[in-house]
């Protein structure tokens, strides 16, 4: 069957936020708490939705704050670190692969845990607002990532059948959560981070490793050239 539509997540995947959430989780832990970030903690937090990655930031932390006051504080502290570090820069080979895609005919799709007014803002500074057909947020599904609900919803916006569609992510919830709703995933591993992205159809350690033909493939056959 032909690749009817890319689904990518966001924070990480196209864009390189991961440096300004460690920057605002140490800046959280030292200014308030007396602790300091272990980036061994990271993958367990990765990609879920922010209740569910405040209430593990909480555990690992010992943390004596609900989490629903820990949800603000950690969403205070990425809006400042992400004020004082600038601009997102986009992950490496996102643009080119993006464009490409777009220049090909390809719907695409963004399914991410993040809130739809930054995700729109971040789109518009990378000038790919008009590129995207459809953008999903985990606050329009019952359920985060890992669950399905999220990629079920952004494959049903871009007209697509699951299978018809390959989801690119770089977090363990993520690529569970394409893989329970039926799509082809390809897990975009940080060698920063260290994640165990196994689970994916193809792992990749960067975009540039990804063309049009090298997705389509992937749903045609099912092989990954």
């Amino acid at each position: 069957m032909p690749m009817r539509g890319v689904i990518f997540d966001l924070d990480g995947t196209l864009v390189d936020t991961e440096v300004v959430w460690n920057a605002a989780l140490d800046d959280l832990l030292s200014s308030k708490y007396g602790q300091s970030f272990d980036l061994r903690t990271k993958p367990e937090m990765m990609g879920k939705p922010k209740e569910e990655a405040a209430a593990v930031f909480k555990r690992l932390y010992r943390l004596p704050t609900g989490v629903d006051d820990l949800i603000a504080e950690r969403l205070a502290s990425y809006a400042r670190m992400r004020e004082q570090m600038g601009v997102v820069q986009p992950m490496p080979g996102a643009d080119a692969l993006v464009r490409a895609l777009h220049a090909a005919g390809v719907p695409l799709g963004v399914a991410t845990s993040e809130n739809r007014p930054r995700t729109e803002d971040t789109l518009r500074r990378l000038g790919w607002d008009a590129l995207f057909s459809a953008v999903t947020v985990s606050d329009e599904v019952l359920r985060g990532k890992p669950a399905p609900d999220i990629y079920a919803e952004a494959a049903r916006r871009l007209g697509c059948g699951a299978r018809e569609c390959v989801a690119v992510e770089d977090a363990p919830a993520g690529v569970e959560s394409a893989r329970a709703a039926g799509l082809k995933v390809i897990g975009v591993r940080d060698a920063r981070w260290g994640v165990d992205l196994s689970a994916a159809d193809l792992v990749v350690p960067s975009l540039t490793d990804l063309t049009v033909d090298r997705l389509r493939a992937l749903v045609v056959t099912g092989n990954h050239p």
